[in-house]
């Protein structure tokens, strides 16, 4: 007997939906072991499998079915999993390292009500997986994100801060390379310097906002009183960076204030003053090079070239093997690793 050619259409139709069905259900499966494994070994090695042969398709249905299942804590571990993923693509492979962001969005969004201090750390996280490459522009995107689910975060203000601050750079015009007297350079570097100067601005807004959600913040009040000198507020400088020095603890604080407070003094004919802060800053942290770079540079214009020389010598051989540089990673851009060692023990079983 011949099955109506309607009836064997809709027999084969179900019979494939069946077998996609089951193969959501088996990625579902091996996607959910790699997280648990994730967790339970606080390494990447069980999503290496998966990166190296999973489509994005693939990847996009098992985080919609792992959201839409709505076990909180496996939303979680895997929004993790996506950022852990994405901090590892992101110096080669920035679009793969946006990809797992989004796929991490989806899975954080899915938690809503109640999560907004989560959705602070894991966006602020996510953002700096970029600003730690000095990739402003994608950064910028996963803040605005971020800004939207929590706008109450200090975190993401301070990192939306430290987005234009860095940009600012950007706009710093070298007159030395125009010819002298040339109108055009002139007006060229004009024009560059009030767009690095509104970013200045727009920096100041977003250190502010942050300080104004958490006055603790002791990062930001640091940043702000970078940005108020570089805007020629002295005064105003001044008072805010010695704030952040008394109410540092951590050492990237204490560090950085000294050095933007040395900056400050060196500026203002206060070389004694510039120097004992440098040295401050050296006992505190004498594998850095900055604080030895900018003594040595400090006793080279003030004629005093063999100790200038000492300095250099000493500083390098002490910070030859640091990997570290906190004026660096200000000037350049840094991983949040406290939100991330937050996130990290948060999922970790």
């Amino acid at each position: 007997m011949r099955l109506p050619l309607l009836l064997v259409h809709a027999l084969v139709t179900c019979s494939a939906v069946s077998v996609a069905a089951q193969d959501g259900a088996v990625l579902l499966s091996v996607y959910r072991d790699a997280v648990r494994t994730y967790q339970a070994t606080q390494t990447l090695d069980p999503a290496r499998p998966l990166v190296g042969a999973w489509t994005r398709d693939e990847f996009e249905t098992v985080t919609a079915a792992e959201a839409r299942a709505g076990d909180r804590e496996r939303i979680e571990a895997a929004a993790v999993f996506h950022l852990e993923i994405a901090l590892g693509m992101a110096p080669s492979t920035p679009d793969g390292a946006m990809l797992h962001v989004r796929l991490g969005e989806r899975l954080v969004g899915a938690l809503a009500a109640g999560a907004r201090g989560l959705f602070g750390r894991w966006y602020g996280v996510a953002a700096s997986v970029f600003l730690a490459q000095s990739d402003t522009v994608r950064a910028r995107q996963v803040l605005g994100r971020g800004l939207a689910a929590a706008p109450d975060s200090a975190t993401l203000h301070l990192l939306t801060g430290a987005v234009e601050e860095i940009e600012a750079q950007r706009f710093e015009p070298d007159v030395a390379q125009d010819s002298a007297g040339s109108q055009a350079a002139l007006l060229r570097n004009a024009r560059t310097e009030n767009e690095g100067t509104v970013r200045l601005t727009f920096a100041e807004d977003a250190y502010r906002r942050a300080l104004a959600i958490d006055p603790d913040l002791v990062g930001a009040r640091v940043r702000l009183g970078r940005v108020l000198f570089l805007r020629r507020r002295v005064a105003d400088a001044r008072a805010t960076l010695e704030r952040a020095r008394a109410d540092a603890v951590a050492l990237q604080d204490r560090y950085l204030a000294r050095l933007f407070l040395a900056e400050l003094s060196a500026s203002s004919s206060d070389t004694d003053a510039a120097r004992r802060l440098l040295d401050e800053a050296r006992a505190m942290a004498p594998d850095r090079q900055s604080a030895w770079l900018a003594l040595a540079q400090l006793e080279e214009r003030h004629g005093r070239p063999e100790r200038a020389r000492a300095l250099v010598v000493e500083g390098l051989s002490r910070s030859a093997s640091a990997l570290v540089d906190e004026w660096w990673h200000y000037r350049n851009g840094w991983l949040d690793r406290e939100g991330l060692a937050w996130l990290r023990a948060r999922v970790h079983r």
